[in-house]
């Protein structure tokens, strides 16, 4: 066996342990450190695809992956990985794309009064689950909510994400952010704000 494949097969069996179920949510230079590959000096694009790489060859995934999402992790911050086993993703839909966007939307309204609501959370997922994604773009969007809502979200380049929404897509999303503001039974003045915010960029 050559060294590459057993070094391959460590961090699989190191993944493994760390992620017994679906998925799970770490410390980016946690998994740096028990993967013993050398940490970067910052997540940047190449920093984040190299990992996604590491990842996949051993059956995860990984979110926030720039490649899909838009997004990168912070060094300081967390990251989600998951098991894809045959399902990894190489390319995504039109669909997947609008169901990211909404994921951040719906994540910025649910972190406005700065805590973990799990039903808004449950709204994101079964929006995933239910729609008619392809397994992989489901797996991976399930962790992108899963990190979404426990990590501070911002607004940076949602505005050229919902100049490509049509109106359908865009009503579908409206209606979705007061469900999850609704989570708690409750939607205060904060979210109210939040909301318009949002519906502002919606045009």
């Amino acid at each position: 066996i050559s060294g590459a494949t057993q070094e391959m097969e460590r961090v699989k069996r190191i993944l493994e342990r760390l992620c017994p179920e679906t998925l799970i949510f770490l410390k980016v230079k946690d998994l740096y450190r028990v993967t013993e590959h050398p940490m970067p000096a910052e997540m940047s694009k190449a920093a984040t695809l190299e990992l996604a790489e590491i990842l996949q060859s051993s059956g995860f995934g990984l979110a926030p992956d720039f490649r899909f999402h838009s997004l990168k992790p912070d060094l300081d911050g967390g990251i989600v990985i998951y098991r894809n086993g045959s399902h990894a993703i190489s390319e995504v839909s039109r669909d997947f794309q609008v169901i990211g966007t909404l994921i951040r939307l719906g994540s910025l309204v649910s972190q406005v009064d700065g805590k973990l609501h799990p039903g808004g959370e449950s709204i994101l997922s079964n929006l995933v689950s239910d729609s008619k994604l392809r397994s992989g773009e489901k797996s991976s969007l399930l962790a992108f909510v899963h990190w979404c809502v426990r990590t501070p979200q911002a607004k940076t380049g949602l505005k050229q994400r919902l100049a490509d929404l049509n109106t359908r897509e865009k009503k579908a999303i409206s209606n979705v952010l007061i469900s999850v503001a609704n989570a708690d039974g409750l939607i205060d003045k904060k979210e109210i704000r939040e909301i318009e915010k949002l519906y502002e960029l919606l045009g």
